[in-house]
């Protein structure tokens, strides 16, 4: 588990301005007066941008992202390039009706990028501006959160009606804005039940332009995973789960309530407070008929029969206990996220069996017959270490800013993993990593998750959304 420290979003017709919210950003360069139009990079994704000769012709498609975007907004329609003009620069569509202008239908990058500049030649004289749409649909009347990024300025409207003006030239969006269009701003757009239509007036002062539109609620599944049952609103902090195969039901424990639940494969709550009195417990690992509980100074062992804590075992100078593995010969390894170690436990005693700069922020941990693995948060990794020499490799890499959570073996040869702050991946024995979730825009995070490979069930706890989701999951 991790503090929640996901961006801000403002409840206003007004946009958000959380800098740390640009995953995906692309710089817009514009050091030359003699260049129409310089590359646009992605800085987060690595993407780039091939230049063309002539933005009149048929670009070819650009390069895909390295990850899924969930909701990003990739069919639009752009008019033709006019002047804009300084009077009335809110007048919708400049007065023309929709069917009145030559729509041209174009297909932004996997980023989200629209980049205007491989469609549109600017105007000879004075500020070019073109007019982008798109159809956003509704099952409901609804609020939903419109997330975007645009070069140079642009006006946003919703079926006719204005709900955002900003520029992004200069400081005028930020005192520290530096010319990046990205995932920086982001309105409620109003909808209405069916097709809803979305309107960009995007205007050009100097260098590139372009702009970039997403669902910000939007959640990414993998084709091979479905949606089996959701449990939003019972479970207090829910922070790790684990299956009991014999009993078939799962327990989940719940941070914020000192009290582990005990759940159907179904969905069902079978007992909310099933087992009290713990301290804010995180880990869970079912073994040899006993469950076993992480808490803030040790490990507390129940008993499954009575529904009842029958023994704890003291882990000295503790900081913050997070999970835990449990090898075949009884003996738990257990990670502290702030004391920046792994603990070992063996015959009722406690240890530190590896600590230091290869293990700084450890969360998950999976034991297996010769090496651990612990995924890191410090530097976005799972390490490999080896249990007899204690040798430590990378297996494999996500990268820093992720928050290495759940960590469990998919039953074949392979594993699944978290980043706390919303994705789950599915890793070969190679360290080849594949997305299958990613829950990032609404804020429903993938803490310690469990996997029962006999069915296809993936659990998923959001820790601070007080939700657990299962998931179908289906072999490769």
């Amino acid at each position: 588990m991790t503090p929640l420290n996901g961006c801000r979003r403002w409840k206003t017709p007004n946009v958000r301005k959380d800098l740390n919210c640009r995953e995906n950003a692309v710089t817009v360069l514009k050091s030359s007066p003699l260049t129409r139009f310089l590359p646009l990079f992605a800085l987060l994704a690595g993407l780039k941008v091939p230049a063309i000769a002539d933005p009149q012709t048929t670009p070819s498609d650009p390069p895909a992202p390295a990850e899924p975007i969930p909701g990003v907004i990739a069919d639009w329609e752009l008019s033709p390039t006019v002047r804009a003009f300084d009077l009335a620069p809110e007048r919708y569509l400049d007065g023309q009706p929709s069917a009145a202008i030559a729509w041209r239908s174009v297909r932004g990058e996997g980023s989200g990028l629209v980049d205007i500049a491989r469609y549109c030649k600017p105007v000879v004289e004075g500020t070019s501006k073109v007019w982008a749409r798109a159809v956003v649909h509704a099952r409901q009347k609804e609020s939903r959160p419109f997330n975007f990024g645009y070069s140079d300025d642009v006006s946003l409207y919703l079926n006719g009606r204005i709900l955002y003006r900003g520029e992004s030239g200069g400081q005028w969006h930020d005192l520290s804005f530096r010319g990046i269009i990205g995932w920086n701003d982001t309105v409620y757009l109003p909808l209405e039940t069916g097709a809803n239509e979305l309107v960009l007036m995007v205007s050009n002062q100097f260098g590139g332009w372009g702009f970039m539109g997403r669902d910000l609620d939007a959640i990414y599944r993998h084709p091979a995973l479905s949606e089996a049952w959701d449990l939003p609103g019972r479970l207090s902090a829910p922070e790790s789960v684990t299956y009991d195969s014999g009993r078939k039901v799962l327990y989940v424990s719940n941070f914020g309530g000192d009290c582990i639940s005990k759940i159907g494969l179904d969905g069902t709550v079978v007992a909310l407070k099933w087992v009290a009195g713990l301290k804010a417990p995180t880990g869970l690992k079912f073994f040899a008929g006993k469950l076993y509980a992480v808490e803030r100074s040790g490990v507390a062992v129940i008993d499954p029969e009575q529904g009842m804590i029958i023994g704890r075992l003291s882990i000295m100078d503790a900081a913050f206990l997070n999970d835990l593995a449990i090898a075949d010969d009884g003996v738990i390894y257990v990670t502290d996220s702030a004391k920046n170690c792994v603990f070992r436990i063996s015959s009722g005693k406690s240890e530190v069996w590896i600590e230091g700069k290869a293990v700084q922020k450890p969360n998950g941990i999976l034991v297996e017959k010769e090496r651990l693995l612990v995924g890191v948060t410090e530097d976005g990794t799972i390490k490999s270490i080896d249990l007899k020499t204690k040798q430590v490799r990378t297996f494999l890499t996500l990268g820093p800013g992720a928050n290495m959570d759940g960590l469990v073996t998919d039953g074949r040869d392979g594993y699944l993993f978290s980043d706390y702050y919303g994705r789950v991946y599915r890793a070969d024995a190679a360290g080849r990593k594949t997305l299958l979730l990613d829950r990032r825009g609404p804020h429903q995070y993938t803490a310690d998750f469990e996997y029962i490979p006999e069915e296809g069930l993936l659990i998923v706890p959001s820790l601070y959304d007080n939700r657990l989701t299962a998931y179908r999951l289906a072999t490769p």
